[in-house]
């Protein structure tokens, strides 16, 4: 009894309580905290402590910071990871000085190309291969049909393309090790140049096969519109066909010995081969391209 009096006689000096009204506290509020204490120490007891310091104005933080752009009300630019505490993140639309960087190499065209600051006070912040920092751009011209490739400029110039990003809904997402000018470039999103292929060497001409071609008939009958093909494939196993230039496919042709594997992108960049399924059928596939023998006819030339 005594040892549980002295327990009762610490936990009381150790709260501050108010007083009963008649000036003491009764035996069994007493009890009721002592079972709070003693609760209160198992969960505490049970559980790790963690505790988050911020040293001075330097402090890194985990932070999530949003942008919206003037030049394009329907793009944003999200930025996800650590910076400092008082970080100001800053998106410049510098796509007018970079959108004629591609025009010699139609039809490829420059989506955006954003200048991305980050500073604190009156310093700059820059994420590297540690601390990465994860930045998502939305813009309406992303539209994960095409190849898209994105292209990092540095301060003194020089461009780095980005291998790893991905492209979903009309969203394009990477990791930044540093901040500068980021630029997207869609592969032949502006049509085609009209050039016709002649000779089965340009197929694999890295002048021409860099940025693709697009496969296109001609029905018979007056004034009739080309026909092209897109990388969808409906349920009776046959490409879908447009005549909207614009939704065509962009294909490449590979060599494979006196053959060529015929191939394209689909969602997220994924190279996908035309593969003949049963004959009359094709499919999309990423592996195991089913060669094209294919010969020019005095006719006509490649389309």
């Amino acid at each position: 009894m005594r040892s549980y009096n002295r327990i009762l006689s610490v936990a009381g000096s150790l709260l501050s309580l108010k007083k009963h009204p008649r000036g003491r506290v009764s035996r069994r509020i007493m009890c009721r905290i002592f079972c709070i204490v003693c609760a209160l120490t198992i969960l505490l007891s049970s559980f790790p402590l963690s505790v988050f310091a911020v040293t001075g104005s330097d402090g890194l933080r985990n932070q999530s910071i949003e942008l919206n752009l003037d030049t394009e009300p329907d793009a944003t630019v999200k930025l996800n990871g650590i910076m400092p505490h008082n970080a100001v993140a800053t998106v410049t639309d510098v796509t007018g000085d970079y959108a004629a960087d591609f025009d010699v190499l139609e039809p490829s065209s420059v989506i955006a190309a954003y200048d991305i600051t980050i500073t604190h006070g009156d310093k700059e912040y820059q994420p590297d291969e540690k601390k990465p920092i994860h930045v998502e751009i939305a813009h309406p011209g992303i539209s994960g049909n095409t190849e898209t490739k994105l292209v990092h400029i540095k301060d003194d110039g020089t461009r780095e393309e980005i291998e790893d990003f991905t492209v979903e809904n009309g969203k394009l997402s990477f990791y930044a090790t540093g901040f500068s000018i980021y630029e997207i470039v869609e592969i032949n999103s502006g049509g085609a140049t009209g050039e016709i292929v002649t000779d089965l060497d340009e197929l694999t001409d890295p002048a021409y096969d860099e940025f693709g071609f697009i496969l296109y008939y001609i029905p018979q009958g007056n004034n009739t519109p080309p026909t092209y093909f897109t990388s969808t494939v409906n349920g009776a196993g046959a490409l879908v066909e447009t005549t909207d230039e614009t939704q065509a496919a962009v294909w490449h042709f590979e060599k494979s010995g006196d053959s060529y594997n015929l191939y394209t992108y689909v969602n997220n960049n994924q190279k996908v081969y035309l593969r003949n399924k049963t004959g009359v059928e094709v499919e999309l596939s990423a592996s195991n391209p089913d060669p094209l023998d294919l010969t020019r006819t005095d006719q006509s030339p490649f389309g």
